[in-house]
């Protein structure tokens, strides 16, 4: 009997562990989403408005590409790391959501 060996359907083995800002940074303009956060924009209307929409994607996106368990360690890291704070257009440690 012979076993077909096939990549996987997704390779996190072959992401790095800790990617460089500069990797985060292409990730971040590769993304498609330009609609979804103009259709955040407009349907968020008149209600809490304390952070910019896209610093929130941003947060998810991060959360996502840094693989941590959670929201809240992504917000402990960004809270932690200004370049990485920077790049989602937060400008200062206070403002992390």
């Amino acid at each position: 009997m012979q076993i077909h060996v096939s990549a996987p359907l997704f390779a996190w083995e072959a992401l790095e562990d800790s990617p460089s800002l500069t990797t985060l940074r292409r990730f971040l303009s590769c993304v498609p989403d330009g609609r979804l956060l103009e259709s955040l924009r407009r349907f968020r209307g008149r209600g809490r408005d304390d952070y910019p929409v896209a610093v929130l994607w941003g947060v998810v996106l991060l959360t996502i590409a840094l693989r941590h368990p959670s929201i809240e360690a992504c917000l402990s890291e960004l809270t932690r790391n200004r370049g990485l704070r920077e790049l989602i257009g937060i400008a200062s440690e206070g403002q992390v959501p």
